[in-house]
């Protein structure tokens, strides 16, 4: 069974809170990335099923941000409405826009999107949900994107012109601000920040040096762990990544089942030392 990770209340839930907030901190920082823009105008002359499709997703856009709703894991793709990208679909290994494996890759930032809207949507308040004109539930709202989305993604398939500009756009754009690079910001803010980060780290690798029976307990020790665990074979493991890369891009994408699977097998175990109801872990609400 994996070594628990141990939580204790007070200064070391503190110190783990404030590493857990630092990426969402710098993530606000970075805000702004995503204008509201009009309907791309290729879609205007294709037809009213999709020239609707490119209006509903503006209007879409246009409702969370106006609610302060958008979802900014992922970043958009310029001229493309109904996809969305991360680092790890930019990167170099991506298929040309002739390659077979091109409308896999393209799906796959179209899921993306597809998830990010369903966040945007639950963000919504009932003025936010109003505001799109039919008061829609959002499974509706959840299948007229995903069709409306297919629809497009189809068309634009369809133009190799289309498909070269996607890979041109199919990009991440970085977070810094080309004034604070030229003025050397970024080096001067550089140096209190490392040596806050420092210490940090030393404060912590105290705290986590003394073996576990010496730490102090301030309340109760509770263990949590997966009901279900269990371990797999070096015989399932492959098995399960062999199913997981059989795609066009022959990467490990396991499914439901498998990637449930795996989180069993290998989900950590921790034991957190429970001195009041901020200490509990549960969903957040």
């Amino acid at each position: 069974m994996p070594s628990p990770f141990v939580f204790q209340s007070g200064r070391r839930a503190g110190l783990l809170l404030s590493l857990c907030l630092v990426p969402t901190l710098l993530a606000g920082c970075a805000g702004g990335r995503f204008p509201v823009q009009d309907p791309p105008a290729r879609f205007d002359t294709a037809g009213e099923a999709i020239a609707g499709c490119a209006r509903f997703f503006a209007e879409l856009d246009r409702v969370a941000a106006d609610a302060g709703a958008t979802d900014g894991q992922e970043a958009r793709v310029q001229g493309f409405p109904y996809l969305r990208i991360n680092r790890f679909l930019a990167g170099d290994w991506r298929p040309g826009p002739a390659d077979p494996a091109f409308v896999d890759w393209a799906r796959r930032l179209e899921r993306l999107d597809t998830l990010a809207r369903r966040v945007e949507f639950g963000n919504l308040n009932d003025a936010g949900r109003a505001a799109l004109g039919r008061g829609e539930d959002s499974a509706r709202v959840g299948q007229r994107i995903r069709d409306c989305a297919a629809t497009l993604l189809a068309r634009d398939l369809e133009d190799p012109a289309i498909r070269a500009r996607l890979h041109r756009n199919a990009t991440v754009p970085d977070d810094y601000r080309l004034a604070y690079r030229v003025v050397g910001l970024y080096p001067l803010t550089a140096i209190p920040f490392l040596a806050g980060v420092h210490r940090l780290h030393e404060t912590i690798r105290s705290d986590f040096r003394p073996p576990l029976d010496e730490l102090p307990v301030n309340g109760r020790l509770v263990r949590y762990r997966p009901r279900a665990a269990a371990s797999l074979s070096a015989a399932e493991r492959a098995r399960i990544l062999h199913r997981a890369a059989d795609n066009p891009l022959e990467l490990p994408f396991p499914g439901p089942a498998d990637r449930d699977r795996l989180l069993r097998a290998y989900a950590p175990v921790f034991e957190v030392d429970v001195a009041g109801d901020d200490d509990r872990i549960g969903w957040p609400a």
